[in-house]
């Protein structure tokens, strides 16, 4: 029997399919049916709840389909993220709730879009940059570029005291960081598959060989502005300051 799932992009542009048809080609001969769900023109934390929404009412449409027709959940596809052709069967493969893969900030110093809440905090995260190269980690957040998410997470979300939505922008933070909050708090985790290595587009392809050129550059501030990490020896316009979000 076919597993469907539905892929979700919060956009769709001329990128899309050149940058996830590999990855939709290898879902159908692994017997993996796709239902597409997309939406232009909204922010981000409004396509999400919009994307969801739709999702569940597609959910129940299939199950009233004969034979009925059971989707598992949502895989989160960003149009600007290259996928490896095995992302989904990966994230598919861990059998839990929120897997993401492994991708990075198109913007400098490009670091990865998997977080920790920083120590003394509870609304302040760091980027994890250090990991156990090609393993399962836990994260606190983590960004919806290649994410998978089981409706069992998103109706858990659902239930929660005083919802009203899956998502929402809290500048700094983007509304995947909201998600995640929410989700831990319905005592689920957060798990990245760092095997599973994404590009994102910008002017160049930024991936995990960008930033392991960038990570000795790197150095973490703390409220007070100086840094909380060893400062590397070379010139201080060459050194990556980082700020906890």
């Amino acid at each position: 029997m076919a597993r469907y799932v539905i892929m979700a992009s919060p956009r769709r542009d001329e990128f899309y399919w050149a940058l996830h048809g590999d990855t939709v080609n290898s879902l159908i001969k692994e017997n993996i049916g796709i239902f597409n769900l997309n939406i232009q023109g909204l922010p981000y934390d409004m396509a999400r709840n919009r994307l969801v929404e739709d999702a569940l009412v597609r959910r129940e449409a299939l199950l009233l389909a004969t034979p009925p027709i059971v989707v598992d959940g949502l895989f989160w596809v960003d149009d600007d993220v290259a996928l490896p052709p095995d992302a989904l069967m990966k994230l598919l493969s861990h059998n839990q709730p929120i897997v993401s893969g492994l991708y990075f900030s198109r913007r400098q110093p490009h670091t990865p879009q998997m977080y920790r809440l920083a120590e003394g905090y509870e609304d302040k995260y760091w980027p994890i940059l250090d990991w156990p190269k090609g393993e399962v980690i836990e994260a606190d957040a983590c960004g919806f570029g290649c994410m998978w998410t089981s409706f069992e997470v998103l109706e858990a979300v659902q239930r929660k005291p005083g919802f009203k939505e899956w998502f929402k922008f809290d500048w700094p933070r983007g509304e995947d960081f909201y998600f995640c909050r929410a989700a831990k708090e319905c005592g689920f985790e957060v798990l990245v598959d760092t095997s599973i290595r994404c590009g994102h587009m910008t002017n160049i392809l930024v991936d995990e060989t960008i930033f392991d050129v960038l990570r000795p550059r790197m150095v973490r501030l703390g409220d007070d502005g100086k840094p909380i990490d060893s400062v590397p020896s070379m010139p201080e316009e060459q050194i990556l300051r980082i700020e906890a979000q």
